[in-house]
């Protein structure tokens, strides 16, 4: 009988020393995983911080690069067609998860989902197109060949 007490209280004791033991090495930021030092995304220094300090900074990051996507329209001016625009929207978890799993001084892309317009040109009447959208950079060469007079 003296045994198995001796047993039981070893086992309490041991327990307790583990249990002790695991409180002690729990990461900064109660219990969250902590992003390796030097990690950067879109260029801002996330390393050190908690997942949670780490979401939010990716959350204002999401705010300033996505846009919304731009439908095609006929001009009224020149009842041409202005083409659309894909829209971008930041995939705020995903990035995280990049994020969490780099490599110390690392630079992390933001993961980003396109956002296709509701219509296409097809959608709309034929014309011509006089000109793209001035939001994004285009560039077009047009060669008129004439032949005699």
């Amino acid at each position: 009988m003296i045994n198995v007490r001796r047993l039981l209280v070893a086992f309490v004791l041991l327990g307790l020393l583990t249990a002790c033991g695991r409180s002690g090495s729990t990461p900064p930021g109660g219990g969250q995983r902590v992003v390796a030092s030097g990690v950067q995304v879109a260029g801002v220094s996330v390393g050190g911080m908690t997942a949670a300090a780490a979401e939010q900074v990716i959350a204002g990051l999401a705010a300033e690069h996505s846009r919304a996507p731009v439908e095609p329209y006929v001009d009224p001016s020149t009842h041409g067609l202005v083409p659309g625009l894909d829209g971008v929207r930041v995939d705020v978890l995903a990035t995280l998860r990049n994020v969490l799993g780099a490599r110390p001084r690392q630079k992390v892309p933001l993961s980003t989902v396109l956002l296709a317009p509701r219509l296409r040109l097809r959608d709309l009447p034929p014309a011509p197109i006089y000109h793209a959208s001035l939001q994004r950079p285009w560039v077009a060469l047009v060669i008129n060949v004439a032949w005699g007079d």
